[in-house]
């Protein structure tokens, strides 16, 4: 984010191919270099949009790193894919001034 505002994420969507139950992504978030946080599990092929709820509504940040981590539980070899890029649907907000530091 720009000097004086910030993020607010609301959804994030990609497309998947050999995602099944057994063979997987699982999206994450880091918000201003804090903890990893899921957000969503992709285990089925397609253009899946996963919104930020629970604990994510409303997460303001001037800083947002996604985490794609591909899984495979299955006897089969070879993982899912994740194919082109990753989006984020985002409001941009004034920044909450009570969290910057001098």
């Amino acid at each position: 984010a720009m000097p004086g505002e910030d993020i607010l994420p609301k959804a994030f969507f990609f497309e998947t191919s050999g995602t099944t139950e057994a063979q997987y992504v699982d999206l994450y978030i880091k918000v201003n270099g804090g903890n990893e946080q899921y957000v969503g599990r992709a285990d089925r092929a397609g253009r899946l949009r996963f919104e930020l709820g629970g604990a994510l509504a409303d997460t303001r940040c001037w800083r947002i790193q996604p985490i794609l981590k591909l899984y495979n539980d299955s006897t089969v070899s070879g993982y899912p894919a994740v194919i082109g890029p990753l989006h984020m649907e985002y409001d941009v907000v004034p920044a909450d001034m009570a969290q910057v530091t001098r």
